[in-house]
Protein backbone atom coordinates (compact mmCIF):
# COMPACT_ATOMS: atom_id res chain seq x y z
CA UNK A 1 0.00 0.00 0.00
CA UNK A 2 1.13 3.40 -1.33
CA UNK A 3 -0.17 6.84 0.44
CA UNK A 4 0.49 9.57 -1.67
CA UNK A 5 1.28 13.79 -0.36
CA UNK A 6 -0.72 14.94 -3.81
CA UNK A 7 -3.95 13.81 -5.50
CA UNK A 8 -2.05 13.50 -8.63
CA UNK A 9 -0.07 10.03 -6.89
CA UNK A 10 3.33 11.24 -7.75
CA UNK A 11 4.99 12.19 -4.52
CA UNK A 12 5.11 8.83 -1.91
CA UNK A 13 4.28 9.43 1.85
CA UNK A 14 3.95 6.15 3.26
CA UNK A 15 4.90 2.76 1.58
CA UNK A 16 3.96 -0.17 3.39
CA UNK A 17 4.79 -3.97 3.30
CA UNK A 18 2.28 -6.53 4.78
CA UNK A 19 5.18 -9.15 5.46
CA UNK A 20 2.85 -11.42 7.42
CA UNK A 21 -0.68 -12.31 8.36
CA UNK A 22 -1.69 -14.90 10.53
CA UNK A 23 -5.75 -15.78 11.07
CA UNK A 24 -6.35 -16.79 14.53
CA UNK A 25 -9.25 -17.35 15.05
CA UNK A 26 -12.92 -16.00 13.30
CA UNK A 27 -12.68 -12.83 12.73
CA UNK A 28 -9.22 -12.33 14.11
CA UNK A 29 -6.28 -11.37 12.21
CA UNK A 30 -2.67 -10.88 13.29
CA UNK A 31 -0.66 -8.46 10.72
CA UNK A 32 3.37 -7.58 10.71
CA UNK A 33 3.63 -4.57 8.92
CA UNK A 34 6.53 -2.15 7.63
CA UNK A 35 5.97 1.42 6.83
CA UNK A 36 8.80 3.75 5.10
CA UNK A 37 8.05 7.02 5.34
CA UNK A 38 8.75 10.44 2.62
CA UNK A 39 9.01 13.99 2.98
CA UNK A 40 7.77 15.96 -0.18
CA UNK A 41 11.11 15.88 -1.82
CA UNK A 42 11.40 12.40 -1.62
CA UNK A 43 14.04 11.73 1.10
CA UNK A 44 13.50 8.97 3.39
CA UNK A 45 12.06 10.59 6.71
CA UNK A 46 12.66 6.61 8.84
CA UNK A 47 10.78 3.20 9.10
CA UNK A 48 7.98 2.28 11.29
CA UNK A 49 7.44 -2.23 12.21
CA UNK A 50 4.21 -2.89 13.39
CA UNK A 51 2.89 -5.93 15.16
CA UNK A 52 -1.07 -5.51 15.33
CA UNK A 53 -4.29 -7.42 15.73
CA UNK A 54 -7.66 -7.04 13.92
CA UNK A 55 -10.89 -8.51 15.53
CA UNK A 56 -14.06 -7.83 13.73
CA UNK A 57 -17.27 -8.66 15.46
CA UNK A 58 -20.62 -7.43 14.44
CA UNK A 59 -20.93 -4.50 17.57
CA UNK A 60 -17.39 -3.18 16.22
CA UNK A 61 -13.87 -3.41 14.42
CA UNK A 62 -11.09 -3.63 16.94
CA UNK A 63 -7.28 -2.56 16.10
CA UNK A 64 -4.59 -2.70 18.26
CA UNK A 65 -0.97 -2.90 18.11
CA UNK A 66 3.06 -2.20 18.77
CA UNK A 67 5.39 -0.56 16.75
CA UNK A 68 9.13 0.76 16.63
CA UNK A 69 10.00 3.85 14.41
CA UNK A 70 13.43 4.83 13.41
CA UNK A 71 14.82 7.79 11.75
CA UNK A 72 16.44 7.55 8.51
CA UNK A 73 19.15 10.07 10.14
CA UNK A 74 20.79 11.82 13.19
CA UNK A 75 21.31 9.60 15.95
CA UNK A 76 18.35 7.44 14.37
CA UNK A 77 17.12 6.70 18.37
CA UNK A 78 14.17 4.12 18.05
CA UNK A 79 10.41 5.34 19.10
CA UNK A 80 7.88 2.85 20.95
CA UNK A 81 4.80 3.25 19.51
CA UNK A 82 1.39 1.85 20.61
CA UNK A 83 -2.48 2.03 19.51
CA UNK A 84 -5.71 0.96 20.11
CA UNK A 85 -9.20 1.79 18.75
CA UNK A 86 -12.43 0.69 19.11
CA UNK A 87 -14.80 1.48 16.16
CA UNK A 88 -18.59 0.33 16.38
CA UNK A 89 -20.33 -0.51 13.43
CA UNK A 90 -22.87 1.70 14.57
CA UNK A 91 -21.02 4.72 13.74
CA UNK A 92 -20.81 6.36 17.17
CA UNK A 93 -17.98 7.39 19.42
CA UNK A 94 -14.91 5.43 19.40
CA UNK A 95 -12.84 4.87 22.99
CA UNK A 96 -8.95 4.88 21.37
CA UNK A 97 -5.71 5.18 22.73
CA UNK A 98 -2.42 6.14 21.76
CA UNK A 99 1.14 5.62 23.43
CA UNK A 100 4.53 6.90 22.67
CA UNK A 101 8.44 5.79 25.04
CA UNK A 102 11.46 7.66 23.82
CA UNK A 103 15.03 7.97 24.36
CA UNK A 104 15.69 11.71 24.52
CA UNK A 105 19.92 11.50 24.77
CA UNK A 106 20.55 15.19 24.11
CA UNK A 107 18.18 15.42 27.29
CA UNK A 108 19.57 12.71 29.15
CA UNK A 109 16.15 11.13 30.02
CA UNK A 110 13.67 8.14 28.44
CA UNK A 111 9.80 10.12 28.22
CA UNK A 112 6.52 7.96 27.90
CA UNK A 113 3.41 8.73 27.86
CA UNK A 114 -0.33 6.96 26.87
CA UNK A 115 -3.19 8.92 26.61
CA UNK A 116 -6.85 7.27 25.86
CA UNK A 117 -9.11 9.37 23.81
CA UNK A 118 -12.54 9.37 22.88
CA UNK A 119 -13.19 10.20 18.98
CA UNK A 120 -16.89 11.69 18.91
CA UNK A 121 -18.09 12.13 14.87
CA UNK A 122 -19.68 15.22 14.15
CA UNK A 123 -22.39 14.89 11.57
CA UNK A 124 -24.23 17.75 9.53
CA UNK A 125 -28.39 17.98 8.81
CA UNK A 126 -27.49 14.85 6.14
CA UNK A 127 -25.82 12.74 8.30
CA UNK A 128 -22.49 12.78 6.52
CA UNK A 129 -19.56 13.10 9.06
CA UNK A 130 -17.80 16.40 9.13
CA UNK A 131 -15.24 16.01 11.61
CA UNK A 132 -14.23 14.21 14.72
CA UNK A 133 -13.61 15.82 17.97
CA UNK A 134 -11.80 14.50 20.62
CA UNK A 135 -11.02 14.53 24.30
CA UNK A 136 -9.61 12.32 27.20
CA UNK A 137 -6.47 12.23 29.80
CA UNK A 138 -3.14 10.37 30.05
CA UNK A 139 -0.41 10.31 32.14
CA UNK A 140 3.22 10.83 31.70
CA UNK A 141 6.40 8.98 32.67
CA UNK A 142 10.21 9.96 32.78
CA UNK A 143 12.91 7.93 33.86
CA UNK A 144 16.81 6.66 32.79
CA UNK A 145 17.80 6.21 29.38
CA UNK A 146 16.76 2.88 28.30
CA UNK A 147 14.30 2.29 31.52
CA UNK A 148 11.03 2.39 29.33
CA UNK A 149 9.18 0.00 27.69
CA UNK A 150 5.81 0.34 25.97
CA UNK A 151 3.13 -2.64 26.43
CA UNK A 152 -0.45 -3.65 25.00
CA UNK A 153 -1.33 -6.43 27.75
CA UNK A 154 -4.87 -6.30 26.50
CA UNK A 155 -6.46 -4.78 23.47
CA UNK A 156 -7.69 -1.84 24.83
CA UNK A 157 -5.07 -0.76 27.00
CA UNK A 158 -1.56 0.82 26.93
CA UNK A 159 0.82 0.70 29.71
CA UNK A 160 4.76 2.33 30.36
CA UNK A 161 6.46 0.16 32.27
CA UNK A 162 9.06 1.94 34.50
CA UNK A 163 9.74 5.12 35.31
CA UNK A 164 8.05 7.40 37.60
CA UNK A 165 4.90 9.54 37.41
CA UNK A 166 5.83 13.27 35.71
CA UNK A 167 2.55 14.53 35.35
CA UNK A 168 -1.31 13.65 34.12
CA UNK A 169 -2.46 15.62 31.02
CA UNK A 170 -5.56 16.71 29.53
CA UNK A 171 -6.27 16.63 25.16
CA UNK A 172 -8.83 18.19 23.78
CA UNK A 173 -9.29 19.05 19.59
CA UNK A 174 -11.06 18.59 16.72
CA UNK A 175 -9.95 16.87 13.03
CA UNK A 176 -11.63 17.05 9.68
CA UNK A 177 -12.19 13.96 9.70
CA UNK A 178 -9.55 10.49 9.43
CA UNK A 179 -7.47 12.53 6.89
CA UNK A 180 -3.63 12.24 6.67
CA UNK A 181 -3.60 15.49 6.86
CA UNK A 182 -6.79 17.22 8.05
CA UNK A 183 -7.60 20.38 6.50
CA UNK A 184 -7.98 23.94 8.40
CA UNK A 185 -9.98 24.06 10.81
CA UNK A 186 -7.79 21.82 13.01
CA UNK A 187 -6.31 21.86 16.13
CA UNK A 188 -4.85 19.97 19.14
CA UNK A 189 -4.78 21.15 22.72
CA UNK A 190 -2.28 19.49 25.45
CA UNK A 191 -3.14 20.77 29.23
CA UNK A 192 -0.80 19.58 31.32
CA UNK A 193 -2.16 20.94 35.02
CA UNK A 194 0.55 19.83 37.11
CA UNK A 195 3.41 22.25 35.63
CA UNK A 196 0.94 24.56 35.27
CA UNK A 197 0.83 24.54 31.07
CA UNK A 198 -0.63 23.99 27.85
CA UNK A 199 0.38 23.24 24.27
CA UNK A 200 -2.10 24.55 21.67
CA UNK A 201 -1.19 23.23 17.64
CA UNK A 202 -2.97 24.81 14.97
CA UNK A 203 -2.67 23.97 11.37
CA UNK A 204 -2.71 27.38 9.41
CA UNK A 205 -2.22 25.92 5.86
CA UNK A 206 -3.47 23.28 3.56
CA UNK A 207 -1.06 23.49 1.16
CA UNK A 208 1.98 23.30 2.71
CA UNK A 209 0.09 21.97 5.95
CA UNK A 210 2.43 23.97 7.95
CA UNK A 211 0.95 24.33 12.00
CA UNK A 212 1.91 26.56 14.55
CA UNK A 213 2.82 25.71 18.43
CA UNK A 214 1.90 28.21 21.38
CA UNK A 215 2.71 26.94 24.61
CA UNK A 216 1.04 29.25 27.81
CA UNK A 217 1.02 29.30 31.47
CA UNK A 218 -2.39 28.00 32.81
CA UNK A 219 -2.67 30.31 35.51
CA UNK A 220 -1.74 33.56 34.16
CA UNK A 221 -2.31 33.44 30.23
CA UNK A 222 1.35 34.32 29.89
CA UNK A 223 2.57 32.99 26.43
CA UNK A 224 5.68 30.73 27.23
CA UNK A 225 7.01 29.66 24.05
CA UNK A 226 5.46 30.05 20.31
CA UNK A 227 6.98 27.47 16.82
CA UNK A 228 6.17 26.44 13.69
CA UNK A 229 6.44 23.14 11.94
CA UNK A 230 5.93 21.90 8.60
CA UNK A 231 4.32 18.36 8.02
CA UNK A 232 7.59 16.49 8.55
CA UNK A 233 7.64 17.74 11.97
CA UNK A 234 10.90 20.13 11.24
CA UNK A 235 10.68 23.95 12.73
CA UNK A 236 11.90 25.71 15.23
CA UNK A 237 10.72 27.04 18.83
CA UNK A 238 11.48 30.38 20.86
CA UNK A 239 11.29 30.35 24.00
CA UNK A 240 9.74 33.59 26.42
CA UNK A 241 13.29 34.39 27.08
CA UNK A 242 14.09 34.23 23.23
CA UNK A 243 16.19 31.40 23.49
CA UNK A 244 15.58 29.80 19.56
CA UNK A 245 16.00 25.87 19.49
CA UNK A 246 15.37 23.41 16.24
CA UNK A 247 12.47 20.93 15.89
CA UNK A 248 13.42 17.93 13.57
CA UNK A 249 10.78 15.22 13.46
CA UNK A 250 9.72 16.89 16.02
CA UNK A 251 12.13 16.14 18.59
CA UNK A 252 13.49 19.20 19.89
CA UNK A 253 17.05 19.84 19.80
CA UNK A 254 19.27 22.08 21.94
Amino acid sequence: MTIYFDAKCAKPYIVADITGATRIAVGQLRIKETATYHDLNGATLGSLTVNEMLTSTSKAIVANGLGIFTPASGARTPVQLGLYCTMPTNGSSMPCGGGVAQDIRSLKLAVGAVTPLTLVPVRNASGAITKLTFSGGGSVVTGPIGSLKLTNPVTTKLVVQGGTSYATTHAKGSAGGFDLFPPTPTSWTLTDAAHDQRILISVIDNTTRASNITITQISTGKTLAIGHVDQAGTGSITLSGSTLAKITSWTLEE
